[in-house]
């Protein structure tokens, strides 16, 4: 698959290695070229860069990791038509971590709008890129959660894949009208990283327990 990854920070960096390494074709993008050239220079594995125009152009999945909305940085958004768009963005983290309420859109719904040809999948927002220094198997030995959220069932599915291929587990929330409690979900576990000092290798995994007989009546 090629996969263009708009905005070569962190968060792209990884998770464009880690799909090159499962064979994909990953391009690089950014509103500097060159430093999306020498991200992929550093990362290897067949990986190419240039602008955010380009890896928009080149590729079939699209991984959005600036926190920006693609009008704002894109040529013409009509580029994204019929491509699947992974939104992993998270709102900006106020002083002492003192939270707003969550917007009437989620930034996922307002990509979607901004994009309305694109099938914009929310995920990956609720995980540091230091897990990715563990390998897939540890990852998925550890069940750590991807919460994803999307209008699409086509886009869903190829996230999906995405995702195992990462080592996470995927979970699937409905649509992307949930992607707000995805967004929100991220703001708990950046306190956690950051303000309680657990670091940024805690994360979220989900856990269904068997079935069983109640202890004390049951719910009613």
């Amino acid at each position: 698959m090629r996969i263009g990854i708009l905005g070569s920070g962190n968060m792209g960096r990884v998770l464009g290695a880690s799909w090159a390494d499962h064979g994909h074709e990953v391009f690089f993008g950014s509103r500097d070229p060159d430093k999306a050239r020498q991200v992929a220079a550093e990362v290897g594995r067949g990986t190419t860069g240039g602008s955010n125009d380009d890896a928009a152009k080149a590729s079939e999945t699209i991984l959005l990791t600036a926190r920006h909305l693609p009008s704002t940085f894109l040529s013409n958004v009509a580029v994204l038509g019929d491509k699947v768009v992974i939104d992993v963005n998270n709102r900006e983290i106020p002083p002492n971590f003192r939270f707003p309420a969550m917007p009437e859109r989620s930034f996922a719904q307002q990509v979607q709008e901004d994009a309305p040809g694109a099938m914009v999948v929310k995920a990956f927002n609720t995980i540091a890129q230091e897990l990715w220094d563990h390998p897939p198997e540890l990852l998925s030995k550890f069940n750590v959660a991807c919460f994803l959220a999307g209008d699409s069932d086509r886009g869903k599915a190829i996230t999906t894949a995405l995702v195992r291929q990462t080592g996470l587990t995927p979970i699937d929330c409905g649509s992307l009208q949930h992607a707000w409690m995805l967004e929100a979900s991220a703001d708990l576990v950046r306190l956690l990283i950051m303000d309680r000092r657990m670091g940024p290798w805690t994360t979220l995994s989900v856990a269904t327990l068997p079935k069983t007989e109640p202890r004390y009546g049951g719910r009613r």
